[in-house]
């Protein structure tokens, strides 16, 4: 098998069209990475995967924020890019301002995630 050795390990099965029941089984699943603790979360892979919306206009999606991750101290010139483009796509189509946040990733177990908004990182000026 190619990848990570931790791939196709999740023995809770919650995808579409299911026999069990998909939320009881999630639930499950974020009560078992819970009881792991916080040493063993920090280094784990999390990944959520949700079909896309159909038949949604544009303007009625959930979206409350495009954004991009650096470490403590780094930076990320190509995620700062990329939200930006999505930004100034999802303003030119729906006229809505949706801000670009910065999230600085923890360095230890004992840092916390810090979300920063600078108008220098916007596409698209916050609205008056």
């Amino acid at each position: 098998m190619a990848g990570r050795t931790s791939e196709w390990q999740c023995g809770f099965d919650v995808h579409a069209g299911s026999q069990y029941n998909t939320a009881d089984a999630f639930m499950q699943f974020i009560k078992a990475r819970n009881q792991l603790g916080p040493v063993a979360n920090f280094d784990m892979d999390v990944e959520l995967r949700i079909a896309s919306w159909q038949d949604v206009p544009l303007e009625q999606l959930p979206i409350q924020s495009f954004f991009y991750a650096v470490s403590k101290g780094g930076s990320n010139a190509k995620g700062l890019a990329d939200a930006r483009l999505n930004q100034k796509a999802y303003f030119d189509q729906t006229k809505i301002f949706v801000p670009i946040v910065q999230i600085v990733a923890p360095g230890t177990v004992r840092d916390l995630y810090d979300f920063r908004v600078f108008a220098s990182d916007q596409a698209v000026p916050f609205p008056a």
